[in-house]
């Protein structure tokens, strides 16, 4: 994979998407959840919205990576991972030498891009949680400072929020396993190949 191609996959899957499953929860929670009490999209123009829409992907992105770090602070990774051939992983050393690795990545390491994608898809499903906070904190502080507009919708949305939270928190362990496993592998493949080259 070229460059540029590599830089888009990441753009997309850790900041577009992510961005736009927070624009989209907001709109719900403005138009549907609350019915219609504060959105008032005539009054957004064009780059108006393109600004908003560009400043919430990447305040996903950034509380994101913040969700990263705690994740890791916290040790609530999984510790348990093996390597294709049943040994153990150094989860913690694997994970903070990832960059490192990825710095020496050739094209014939990764030529479907298939390791590209699950470290994409990891980061994916992290920015994704912050979507969910971010929804489930607005819905509070509207809350807040109008008690009135509790109801059944306010509830339901809260309540899906949740659960995706919960299901995608358990989708992103999934998917750091697999980051791991491959990172391992990468990195002993590079190994080899400066063994050999020495």
């Amino acid at each position: 994979m070229s460059p540029f191609s590599s830089l888009t996959i990441w753009i997309v899957l850790a900041t577009v998407i992510p961005g736009f499953i927070t624009i989209a929860f907001l709109y719900l929670i403005f138009s549907w959840v609350f019915s219609g009490e504060y959105l008032c999209l005539p009054a957004l123009n064009y780059w108006i919205g393109v600004s908003l829409a560009i400043s919430i992907m990447i305040i996903t992105q950034t509380f994101g990576i913040l969700q990263e770090k705690m994740f890791m602070c916290c040790e609530l990774y999984p510790k348990d991972i093996k390597g294709i051939n049943g040994e153990d992983i150094d989860v913690e050393n694997t994970y903070k030498r990832m960059y490192g690795v990825l710095a020496g990545l050739q094209k014939e390491d990764d030529t479907h891009g298939h390791m590209q994608r699950i470290i994409g898809q990891y980061f994916l499903t992290v920015n994704n949680l912050v979507a969910y906070v971010l929804s489930i904190i607005v819905v509070m502080v509207i809350l807040l400072l109008n008690p009135e507009l509790y109801s059944l919708r306010v509830v339901g949305f809260t309540l899906v929020m949740v659960l995706l939270y919960i299901f995608t928190f358990f989708v992103m362990r999934v998917r750091f396993r697999s980051m791991i496993q491959s990172v391992s592998v990468l990195q002993n493949r590079i190994a080899k190949r400066e063994e050999k080259e020495s």
